[in-house]
């Protein structure tokens, strides 16, 4: 993976210069990035797809590599694009208008969203247009259904990707329509890899113990974790501790007020109840799998047996996600995630006291 240049003298950061231009550059979604290319080999590409998954784990990239595969004047085995023709520099740079960008969380409204599906109806000078849908689970549900007659029409010349991260928020009659392709967090084999490529491309050196902690604060989420590797490039260490390890040795030390101050840090820092929520979930399951012998997860704690004893065994460990995952469950109709993710901490914390209570007895 090649260093991308910004064309001036300032740098561009480390999760844009890096950022996926093929298909095999896409780290830890091959399978998603196999079927894609399966189909534009067999010219078979639908009219909608709908890419979900964490932040931070290719789903714009793989859109433009996609837009891209269907306009470039000189495809590479593959189907990669050549990155080099007019096209595919003109689409790397937004300035082709046949491949349009819109984040939803500004442009979600009903106006906004017929106007685009004007757009997605008119001929273009490129072999097939693309509309790019970020973050579309923000759009209004008579938005959504604004849609329905573009997607269903067979003479619809454009390809609509949905890109989001909360999939559940996106209408069945949307879903039903489209091919979904699943991104998966990269797991630390994968990552490690990558961050020890691009280590290697910048010509900067780090001790093992500096770059495991990278991975582990990047959770499996590339950009996330490119940003951690940017601060300790730059700034010779590591940026502020996450929100998620405060709140797990919170709930390792039984302790009320340190979990409020974890939780609130993480909401100060832009983090919503459910960005949370999912990564203590998460975090949770990396350290059962790391304690389990499972090879190639990225546990969130250095001492994981010590963690793993602190919290009760599985009793202990099973209690929390149950609570964390009701809790997620409870978000999707809508309620206040913030809310319900502390509701679901003091409720997890009283019952780990309680099995350590009952450990104590016996």
């Amino acid at each position: 993976m090649a260093a991308r240049n910004s064309g001036s003298t300032q740098k561009l950061e480390l999760y844009k210069r890096y950022r996926p231009s093929r298909w095999d550059e896409l780290v830890g979604q091959q399978k998603v990035a196999r079927s894609i290319q399966a189909a534009l080999a067999a010219n078979r590409v639908p009219t909608a797809y709908g890419f979900f998954g964490p932040r931070g784990c290719g789903k714009t990239s793989a859109a433009f590599i996609l837009a891209k595969s269907l306009n470039c004047l000189n495809l590479q085995d593959g189907q990669n694009p050549c990155n080099e023709c007019d096209v595919c520099q003109a689409i790397d740079d937004r300035s082709q208008p046949g491949v349009q960008y819109i984040s939803m969380a500004n442009h979600g409204s009903v106006d906004h969203i017929r106007e685009l599906m004007r757009d997605s109806s008119q001929a273009t000078y490129i072999n097939r247009a693309v509309i790019i849908m970020d973050e579309v689970h923000n759009i209004s549900r008579s938005a959504f259904d604004s849609m329905l007659t573009t997607i269903e029409d067979e003479h619809t010349p454009a390809l609509m990707i949905f890109c989001s991260t909360e999939e559940d928020k996106i209408p069945d009659t949307i879903i039903s329509r489209l091919q979904a392709r699943t991104f998966r967090l990269v797991n630390s084999d994968d990552m490690i890899g990558l961050v020890s490529r691009i280590l290697d491309e910048e010509d900067v050196s780090v001790s093992d113990e500096a770059l495991l902690e990278v991975i582990q604060r990047g959770r499996g989420s590339v950009r996330d974790t490119l940003s951690v590797l940017e601060g300790l490039i730059v700034g010779g260490d590591l940026l502020e501790r996450p929100a998620g390890l405060g709140i797990l040795e919170a709930l390792a030390a039984l302790d009320v007020p340190g979990c409020l101050k974890a939780v609130k840090e993480g909401a100060d820092a832009g983090y919503s109840g459910r960005t949370m929520a999912e990564g203590l979930f998460s975090d949770l399951v990396n350290i059962i799998q790391a304690v389990s012998g499972v090879r190639g997860v990225a546990p969130p704690v250095q001492d994981v047996q010590g963690f793993y004893d602190a919290m009760g065994g599985l009793r202990g460990l099973f209690a929390v996600e149950r609570e964390v995952g009701d809790a997620i469950n409870r978000m999707s109709i809508g309620a206040d995630s913030l809310i319900l993710f502390q509701i679901a901490l003091f409720n997890a914390l009283n019952k780990l006291r309680d099995i350590r209570d009952s450990a104590d007895k016996k």
